[in-house]
């Protein structure tokens, strides 16, 4: 009669682990695709220059296969002046740069787009830099009306930099300020 007793109950419990174990394989939950929507854009680049690896090109599909991660709610000035937000979808700045090679020391980025704008991220602004390919779920693209962007989350509008095609490495200057190193 013991030996019925334990065996019902090691039944039992066997049964439990069973449906548990079972049970988390029929979750209708999904981890969102950040991928969903974006264009094969095959004439996208971005140089980057001084890293420890020289100088390396990355192309859209090589800066997309480095990882894509969600910002939301991030705020900006529209064209006409108001503060909107907005969300985006892209690659962290920073794992473009360590892909370079980003030599020992303290360095500044001095990032450039395809019209000659450019600004200079300290380090701090480069781990907050997002090179943005969706925003609010649209691809951004070649279009001047809706460009890639490099966009600096809290961070000074002019450090947006549309259409990235260049950033190059140099060492920090001790005291520089650059949250006013925007220029055209």
């Amino acid at each position: 009669m013991k030996h019925r007793i334990v065996l019902y109950m090691a039944l039992t419990v066997m049964v439990i682990m069973a449906i548990i174990s079972v049970s988390g394989c029929t979750t209708s939950a999904t981890v969102e695709d950040l991928s969903i929507g974006l264009l094969n854009n095959s004439t996208y680049s971005i140089q980057v220059i001084g890293g420890t690896n020289g100088t390396v090109t990355f192309s859209y599909g090589d800066i997309v296969a480095l990882g894509l991660v969600k910002i939301d709610n991030v705020s900006h000035p529209d064209d006409s002046g108001l503060t909107v937000s907005d969300d985006y979808i892209g690659v962290p700045l920073q794992k473009v740069l360590e892909r370079a090679g980003v030599p020992a020391g303290d360095h500044a980025y001095n990032v450039t787009g395809l019209d000659g704008y450019y600004a200079v991220y300290d380090q701090n602004q480069s781990e907050n830099g997002l090179i943005a390919l969706k925003q609010n779920g649209s691809a951004l693209t070649n279009n001047p009306s809706d460009p890639i962007t490099l966009i600096l989350p809290g961070g000074p509008f002019c450090h947006w930099i549309p259409y990235p095609t260049s950033i190059e490495i140099v060492d920090a200057v001790p005291g520089e300020d650059y949250n006013d190193s925007c220029a055209a």
